[in-house]
């Protein structure tokens, strides 16, 4: 009998969602186009997101799923608490290094893009078809 993991294809469709989302944020920051409403918005997705990964965590630990698929839930989780960090350690400094923010752009387009494939090869690698 072959496992269902509906479940995984839906984490995996919403992790290259939010890649998606990462990705276009990157290049309105490049562009410089900001809207208060919409850092707003981002923001509260990304937090949502972060608690959205600790659950799939617990799910996946629960239906074994395959150990590769948790790359990505680990990875969101270590990278938004080194991002937090991060951005508590930058807010206490008076001036920002001008190298910073292409870097952080360059930076956050690399991870999206490597969110997005990591997506799209667990969703072509892994048999999501029904158990017979």
């Amino acid at each position: 009998m072959k496992p269902n993991f509906w479940f995984l294809k839906t984490y995996l469709i919403i992790s290259l969602f939010f890649g998606t989302i990462d990705l276009i944020d990157n290049f309105l920051t490049f562009l410089k186009i900001s809207y208060p409403w919409y850092t707003l918005l981002l923001s509260i997705f990304f937090f949502l997101f972060f608690f959205f990964n600790i659950f799939f965590l617990i799910i996946f630990r629960q239906h074994r799923v395959l150990r590769i698929a948790y790359l990505l839930p680990i990875y969101y989780l270590i990278s938004y608490a080194f991002f937090f960090v991060a951005a508590l350690f930058l807010s206490q400094l008076e001036v920002l290094p001008s190298w910073l923010v292409p870097a952080t752009i360059i930076f956050g387009v690399v991870t999206s893009i490597f969110e997005m494939g990591f997506s799209i090869y667990l969703l072509q690698k892994i048999n999501f078809a029904p158990a017979l």
